[in-house]
C-alpha cells in the first residue's frame, strides 16, 4: 500500500509538469493550438491510466492544477482519428491483468 501512494503521488507529480507545459504553451496540445506528432505519441499513454483507475483506482483530481491536462484529454478524445484508433479498454484491462493481479 505503501509503494502504491508513493507511486501514485509520483505520478501526480509527472502530471501537473505536463498541465505546467500545456498552460504556458496555452494548449490544448503540449506544444499550443496545434495537434503534433507530440501530442500523437504521448496520448496513446494517457490512454492507459484508464488500468490504473481500474486496477488501482487511480485518477487524476478534478482540481484547477490538473484542468490543462483534462482539456488536453478531452481535445484529443474528441479527434475522430484518435477514436478510430482508441483501444478498447477491456483489451487494455486484459492486456494488463496478470501484471496488476502480480502474476505477470
Amino acid at each position: 500500500p505503501e509503494k502504491a501512494k508513493t507511486s501514485s503521488a509520483e505520478l501526480l507529480k509527472a502530471i501537473k509538469k505536463i498541465s505546467d507545459v500545456l498552460k504556458v504553451h496555452k494548449g490544448p496540445y503540449l506544444l499550443g493550438g496545434k495537434l503534433t506528432l507530440t501530442d500523437l505519441l504521448f496520448y496513446p499513454f494517457v490512454e492507459r491510466l484508464s488500468v490504473l483507475h481500474h486496477f488501482r483506482k487511480f485518477s487524476v483530481p478534478d482540481e484547477e492544477d490538473y484542468q490543462p491536462f483534462h482539456r488536453f484529454c478531452q481535445a484529443m478524445e474528441a479527434r475522430p482519428a484518435v477514436q478510430a484508433a482508441k483501444m478498447d479498454i477491456g483489451e487494455f484491462l486484459d492486456a494488463y491483468r496478470a501484471y496488476a493481479e502480480g502474476k505477470g
